[in-house]
């Protein structure tokens, strides 16, 4: 279920249900990653999207209002297949992508997507890739799936609700199908590098090769024996439209479109057989295109209806799907997911104009969300950079800039200061390609992200452009000394603020995974943590370094410090968050450390953290469990899979950057600091797998002198779902699994569980996700 997710581990560390007060950022672009689309045959401006971990939503006005339809859907669904019958529009089908090894899944909704019943009995594969009906038979269905441990082609007689596998002869990925409308026993399906057909109802295949993946199987409606293959290569470089003229028993090669990945975007026309759209995104360079052309001649020739490279914002789009109005044909619709996508375009007039209509779709992520010391909050959202001041509206900064479109992935984003202590430059960080020539980049803005400066290739001398960056650090009184730590190369120093145009100096090659953290009163003080000694202290500007490190659990093993923290009104109050969750304390630079809190979370979970020096309490930010925090008042947000967070001192404000659902935040005035943790007395409590499918193992540490244990599931409203033990147990590990079922044995929803134990008198839990 769609639920609200959050675990605050409080001093009580009990189930408490916070005030919901946490609200959804307006950031001023619009932004979808929409992986499929369907439109309802017999309801004209009725269109279902299948997001990008948004689940589905629906629009009965042809895109000019949204309703979210996701209620009952898995959360953080990513929806790779929709079916509307063709007869009631309330009536379809998503087929969702599993996560964290888990299966994909199928839903049912008769109410528009009000609410959705779960039907996949015999699934056995991690995405449902394809749905399609007879077209003989409506209440017979076919379903294509991808990965996990049992992929191919499915069938279902029953519409949908049980389904049994009929792939035996095709061991691998089903990415498409089509069924005969003529003849119900003739099938069509994709495969990885291949098609196939059979003409006996799937007791024998015939496959050919088709060289690269075909990702959609598209029949004319005029002529049931065309059809039309889509192909995109492995490596998602090239793609290619075949025609069959023949039912798919041959296909040929239609006029090429270049370098063009045509992936999931073939649409025939409803009355004339020869004339087809397609589409995809390509372009040599930084001249990518997002491309739909027409052809009236079965693909022989083509005209471009939308050939769109980056606009004044530097947005491009990927094609995911082109639809016809089922009433008018001149009515287009086009899909779209990239990385800096647009989501749905619109046309009236068969395509010569188009329009953005995903207006009130909050589908994208927010990769970094970081402050300047003026309070100006700058967050990274799908390639572009939005700007808050202390006390004013989130602007749109503007792309990378001019010029610059080909920087790919977004790693990092900082803000250096001045003499006088304001903001001076904003830095950000990440992996860039040009054609067959790509890199590292590390750029700085000194007007806001308006514009930036830039070199080629966009590094700095001194530092590896094959090496990404790790962290960057800047002195906090006149920000003229910038440290970087690149992994496989070392801890770097530059004294220019950062800017890309002086080099930079290698201060140790040992220290190549730091977290770093520069004194608040003195740029020669520098702390840095990871590696064998775990934390070290400069106090000539990293010239020599010297241990800092007693009270720390030793790195390694699978355990790093993710994040390392310095008070700005105290140079001496350090924190530093471990991968699995614990958070150390010094409030001696490093003499002694204290462990502050003990957030029990699987290594690599965290994305992201930050703090509030006051009271020591943290916020995490996890990929599969949500937002974490130790202070209890915070409020969750939808989403398990969260990437950034920031809690702003200065307007008592607390951030969260999302990976499918924008940025979140909620006013938060925190309370006295939290007590240090007694190491040995604390009671541990893990979960794995965590999220799960089917069933999950709960590791209880009961510490010495044992006592009575119990253990219990509760779900997110705070309702006892199953006890799992009672009674008396020895000092030592404990072992307990939990199969998704309530106290009666029956299969509970998909959602978010937690699980308490309480161990004489020692309370402590953690927060699970159930994925079905």
């Amino acid at each position: 279920m769609r639920t609200a997710l959050l675990l605050s581990i409080g001093a009580s560390l009990g189930i408490t249900a916070p005030t919901l007060a946490a609200s959804r950022v307006d950031l001023p672009f619009d932004h979808a990653m929409v992986e499929v689309m369907s439109i309802a045959p017999s309801q004209s401006g009725r269109v279902y999207l299948g997001t990008r971990g948004l689940g589905v939503w629906r629009t009965d006005d042809s895109g000019v209002h949204w309703i979210d339809c996701s209620v009952g859907l898995p959360v953080d669904a990513t929806v790779r297949s929709l079916l509307v019958s063709d007869t009631d529009s309330a009536r379809l089908l998503a087929g969702t992508m599993g996560g964290s090894g888990s299966s994909g899944s199928l839903f049912l909704s008769t109410d528009a997507g009000t609410s959705w019943n779960e039907t996949s009995t015999g699934f056995d594969g991690s995405s449902v890739e394809a749905i399609v009906s007879d077209p003989s038979s409506p209440s017979t269905l076919y379903a294509g799936l991808a990965g996990g441990a049992l992929p191919g082609l499915y069938r279902s007689i029953d519409s949908g609700l049980t389904w049994t596998w009929v792939g035996a002869t095709l061991p691998q990925d089903v990415h498409a199908v089509s069924i005969s409308p003529v003849d119900p026993d003739v099938w069509l399906v994709g495969l990885s590098g291949a098609s196939a057909r059979t003409t006996d109802a799937g007791a024998t295949w015939s496959v050919g090769g088709m060289i690269y993946d075909v990702r959609e199987l598209a029949r004319s409606p005029a002529a049931p024996n065309v059809v039309y293959a889509s192909l995109r290569d492995p490596l998602g470089v090239a793609g290619f439209v075949r025609r069959s003229t023949d039912d798919g028993t041959t296909f040929a090669a239609v006029a090429s479109l270049g370098y063009v990945q045509a992936t999931s975007a073939v649409a025939p026309d409803p009355v004339e057989p020869d004339a087809l759209l397609w589409g995809g995104a390509g372009g040599y360079f930084s001249s990518r295109t997002e491309q739909v052309v027409k052809s009236t001649d079965g693909g022989s020739t083509y005209d471009v209806l939308l050939a769109d490279g980056p606009d004044s914002r530097g947005t491009t789009g990927y094609v995911t799907g082109i639809e016809h109005d089922p009433v008018d044909p001149a009515v287009l619709y086009v899909s779209e997911t990239f990385v800096d996508g647009r989501g749905l375009r619109f046309s009236s007039d068969g395509g010569s104009t188009w329009s953005l209509r995903i207006d009130g779709v909050p589908n994208y992520g927010v990769d970094e969300i970081v402050e300047g010391t003026t309070g100006t909050v700058y967050a990274a959202a799908s390639g572009r950079t939005f700007r808050s001041p202390a006390t004013g509206q989130w602007t749109d900064q503007d792309y990378y800039g001019v010029g610059f479109e080909y920087l790919d992935e977004f790693k990092g984003m900082a803000v250096s200061v001045d003499e006088t202590g304001s903001d001076n430059a904003l830095f950000r960080w990440g992996y860039w390609t040009e054609g067959d020539i790509d890199g590292e980049y590390f750029i700085a803005s000194v007007d806001g992200a308006q514009t930036w400066f830039l070199g080629f290739p966009p590094m700095p001398s001194g530092l590896d452009d094959r090496l990404e960056i790790h962290d960057v650090a800047f002195d906090h009184l006149t920000g003229s000394r910038c440290y970087v730590s690149q992994p496989g190369a070392g801890l770097f120093r530059q004294d220019d603020g950062g800017l890309p145009f002086s080099p930079f100096m290698l201060l140790d090659s040992t220290l190549d995974r730091a977290q770093i953290a520069v004194h608040p009163a003195d740029p020669s003080t520098v702390f840095a943590a990871n590696g064998p000694t775990t934390c070290v202290r400069s106090t000539d500007g990293g010239a020599t370094f010297a241990p800092r490190n007693t009270g720390l659990p030793a790195a390694g093993g699978g355990l790093s410090i993710v994040e390392l923290f310095i008070d700005p009104s105290d140079g001496d109050h350090l924190s530093c968050v471990y991968s699995d969750g614990r958070v150390y304390d010094t409030t001696d630079g490093g003499v002694g450390w204290s462990l502050r809190h003990a957030i029990d979370l699987a290594s690599g979970a965290i994305e992201d953290a930050s703090w509030d020096p006051a009271t020591g309490h943290v916020f995490l930010a996890t990929s599969g469990a949500g937002l974490v925090s130790s202070w209890p008042a915070v409020s969750p947000v939808p989403t398990l899979e969260t990437r950034s967070v920031h809690y702003s001192v200065s307007r008592q404000t607390l951030f969260v950057g999302t990976a499918y659902s924008g940025l979140w935040e909620q006013a938060l005035t925190l309370g006295t600091a939290a007590p240090v943790v007694d190491e040995q007395a604390r009671l541990t409590l893990l979960v794995r797998p965590n999220p799960f499918a089917n069933a999950t193992s709960i590791s209880l540490t009961v510490p010495a002198g044992g006592g009575d244990v119990h253990v219990t599931v509760f779900d997110a409203a705070g309702r006892r779902v199953r006890e799992l033990t009672r009674g008396r147990h020895e000092a030592g590990p404990l072992e307990l699994s939990w199969s998704g079922r309530d106290q009666a044995g029956r299969s509970v929803p998909s959602g978010v569980y937690f699980v308490r134990a309480d161990v004489a008198g020692a309370v402590t839990s953690t927060k699970i996700a159930l994925r079905r």
